[in-house]
């Protein structure tokens, strides 16, 4: 509950009125009731708080509140301060990876704090607001950093992860986001995945969701690479930024071609760059993908 100034007495009877209800209904609801320079104060050594505020979206009441909240937060995340906050978002997200590992492989993978899960996507619009200040997400294909068709799988892949997530939730019947054995055949049928081909539903809903789920990794990576951002020091370790393969090339630690012509001399590079990119933990740029698609 956003004030301009000061809170008033009245905010705890309105506070208990809107939670309690929502609580009596069985959601779980974080709070808070602040004044905006309680916002920007928290937001300066909370970067939990700061996250919150840059996902805020306005619900109901006065609007020109919320754009001012918005505005002097954007005017707060400036020079060193824009890149300590950036550093600090990368030096989390490389910690949660180091904890869940990598979701777009395992066979129990964590949808939302496993890498390539929905937090890995939260983490690339955190630091895209903060230093490229987009207002939504579709600000990603409108400044360039997305192609269309790349935005639109993004979507694709969020969409199946946010309804496998969901239907987790369902059944369990609460907040769990490790896909166990024993929920997966159950999740498959309810999503509408058959034996076909010789494959078993599961190992077709499995496939679909690690496809899904690699692909917002390599978005990840990619874009954090491609903001110039720090790199976290997993990746700077054993990698000296050169590659000895002819026709690849490394810039701004993203691994690419040296040029198509290459590639039509030696089209094994659409392959050799894969190997690469996994031995010295380089992401590909988006020119790269590109390149292999076309190809």
């Amino acid at each position: 509950l956003l004030f301009e100034k000061n809170v008033p007495p009245q905010a705890e009877q309105l506070r208990r009125e809107i939670l309690c209800a929502l609580w009596d209904l069985g959601f779980e609801v974080g709070h808070a009731t602040r004044s905006i320079k309680d916002c920007l104060k928290l937001a300066a050594n909370d970067l939990d708080v700061l996250t919150a505020l840059l996902d805020a979206r306005f619900l109901c009441g006065m609007s020109t509140l919320y754009a001012q909240l918005r505005e002097r937060l954007n005017l707060s995340l400036t020079g060193s301060r824009a890149r300590k906050i950036v550093a600090g978002l990368i030096e989390r997200n490389h910690e949660r990876h180091g904890r869940f590992g990598d979701s777009s492989y395992l066979l129990e993978p964590n949808l939302k704090d496993g890498q390539g899960g929905l937090r890995d996507y939260h983490t690339l619009l955190w630091i895209a607001r903060v230093q490229l200040k987009i207002i939504q997400p579709r600000d990603l294909e409108f400044m360039g950093f997305l192609s269309c068709e790349e935005f639109q799988h993004l979507n694709l892949a969020l969409d199946f992860i946010w309804k496998v997530r969901n239907h987790l939730h369902r059944l369990t019947q609460r907040k769990f986001d490790q896909l166990y054995f024993e929920h997966q055949q159950t999740l498959a049928a309810l999503l509408n995945f058959h034996n076909s081909h010789g494959q078993l539903a599961v190992e077709r809903f499995l496939g679909k969701l690690h496809s899904e789920m690699a692909f917002i990794k390599e978005t990840n990576l990619t874009f954090l690479a491609e903001a110039s951002a720090p790199r976290p020091s997993l990746l700077r370790k054993g990698n000296r930024g050169k590659t000895d393969i002819n026709g690849l090339k490394i810039e701004n630690n993203q691994m690419g071609f040296v040029s198509t012509e290459h590639i039509l001399r030696q089209p094994e590079l659409l392959l050799r760059i894969f190997e690469e990119s996994g031995r010295l933990k380089i992401p590909l740029s988006w020119e790269a993908r590109r390149v292999v698609r076309e190809f």
